[in-house]
């Protein structure tokens, strides 16, 4: 389905079925513009930990202040996208709710998580600069036994609140080799284990154009780089990137990041 027709089917729905009234993760009532925005209550949005500045200039990761603008890990290799964006960091309720959407089939959770994630492409005012929205691809087994791509749940959702398109551009080549979860995996087993994962369906359809990819989580940015690198392949005049949230690494920690360090507003 489409972003126009996404749209025109929720409006359709909301004339028969009532508005959100409570919040999607604890139930307590909302009562505020800013919590109907997101779906959840006021108490529960103080429990993220959202990414203040200083942040890394291409992966958005925060940092403390005498790291200079990039992280360690940035500095450490070839970043192929230009930087990316999140909203807040992978952890506490935050990273319940990405969970809940990924794993747990609550696909409503779509809405809080690309509500924040639209607030931060609004503040880089990606609105006036991308071409479109182009979420990660599940590997076609992965996706029939989930049923759904989270990463196109919340693509949708903040195409909904920036007027982005979404544009599904990529496909996914090759499942992740030697199996097991990529988040048990070391950055290095992750780089191995998704290269060459992605193939651009179209290329005459990005070629030229600003894309920005959109996944749930950022960690090593293995799946970043490589949907980057086959974007730019394909002829894309530049990729930028948008997450629901950062992961912190012991390498990040150990280097300074912390959750409460905002920003991705410069991206």
């Amino acid at each position: 389905m489409n972003t126009t027709a996404f749209t025109w089917a929720r409006r359709f729905l909301g004339l028969f079925v009532p508005p959100d009234e409570h919040c999607l993760h604890c139930g307590r009532t909302l009562s505020t513009p800013r919590e109907d925005r997101f779906g959840l209550c006021g108490a529960c949005l103080d429990l993220v930990a959202w990414i203040r500045r200083p942040v890394c200039d291409r992966c958005g990761k925060p940092l403390r202040s005498e790291q200079g603008d990039r992280c360690h890990d940035c500095r450490a290799r070839t970043v192929p996208f230009a930087c990316s964006l999140a909203p807040a960091v992978y952890d506490g309720m935050w990273r319940d709710l990405i969970q809940q959407l990924k794993f747990y089939g609550r696909r409503e959770l779509a809405r809080p998580l690309g509500a924040a994630m639209a607030q931060v492409a609004e503040r880089a005012r990606l609105g006036g600069r991308a071409h479109a929205l182009v979420p990660v691809p599940l590997h076609p087994k992965r996706l029939e036994r989930r049923g759904y791509n989270q990463a196109l749940a919340l693509a949708m959702e903040v195409s909904e609140e920036t007027g982005i398109p979404v544009l599904e551009a990529l496909i996914r080549a090759k499942a992740a080799q030697h199996g097991g979860a990529q988040s048990l995996r070391t950055a290095r087993e992750r780089r191995r284990s998704l290269r060459g994962a992605f193939t651009v369906w179209q290329p005459d359809a990005v070629r030229g154009l600003t894309l920005v990819v959109v996944d749930d989580v950022y960690t090593t940015g293995a799946t970043m780089d490589e949907a980057a690198r086959a974007l730019l392949r394909a002829g894309a005049g530049k990729v930028l990137g948008l997450v629901a949230a950062v992961g912190l690494t012991d390498a990040d920690l150990a280097g300074g990041g912390g959750p409460h360090s905002n920003g991705g507003e410069e991206c």
